[in-house]
C-alpha cells in the first residue's frame, strides 16, 4: 500500500497540470478519450524507450552513468516528439493548444512507467 501511496503522490503534479491544460482549453477540441489516448501512448513510448536504452547502452563503450545523462535523454526526448510530429502530420491538432496538451499526455504517460519503474526499482526513497 505504502508503494502506490509513493507512486500515486509522485504523479500528483504531472497528472494536476495535464487536468488543468484540458480545463484551461477553450476551443475543446481535444476529447478526454482522445487525451487517454495520448496518456497510453506515451505509456507505449516508455516502454519502447526502456528496451531502445538498454540495446543502446549495450552497444556503446560508455559509463552507466554517462549513457543516463547524455544519451538516454536524447532518445527518450526522441521518441515522445516522435509520436507528436506524427500527430501533427496526420492532422489530428488543429491550434497550438492541441499540441501542447498531447505533448503533456504523451508525457505524462512516460512519467507514470518512469516514476513507477524509479520507485519499484529504489524501494527505500522516502516520499
Amino acid at each position: 500500500m505504502e508503494h502506490a501511496a509513493k507512486i500515486a503522490f509522485s504523479l500528483l503534479p504531472v497528472v494536476g497540470f495535464l487536468i488543468a491544460l484540458k480545463l484551461m482549453d477553450g476551443y475543446k477540441l481535444i476529447k478526454l478519450e482522445s487525451v487517454m489516448v495520448q496518456v497510453l501512448a506515451g505509456i507505449g513510448v516508455a516502454v519502447v524507450a526502456f528496451f531502445a536504452n538498454r540495446w543502446l547502452s549495450g552497444g556503446l563503450e560508455w559509463r552507466i552513468a554517462d549513457y543516463s545523462r547524455y544519451m538516454a535523454p536524447f532518445t527518450e526526448e526522441t521518441l515522445k516528439a516522435a509520436y507528436l510530429v506524427y500527430l501533427i502530420r496526420a492532422r489530428r491538432l488543429g491550434f497550438m493548444i492541441d499540441a501542447a496538451i498531447c505533448g503533456f499526455a504523451i508525457g505524462t504517460g512516460f512519467a507514470i512507467v518512469e516514476n513507477s519503474y524509479h520507485l519499484g526499482a529504489n524501494p527505500d526513497l522516502s516520499l
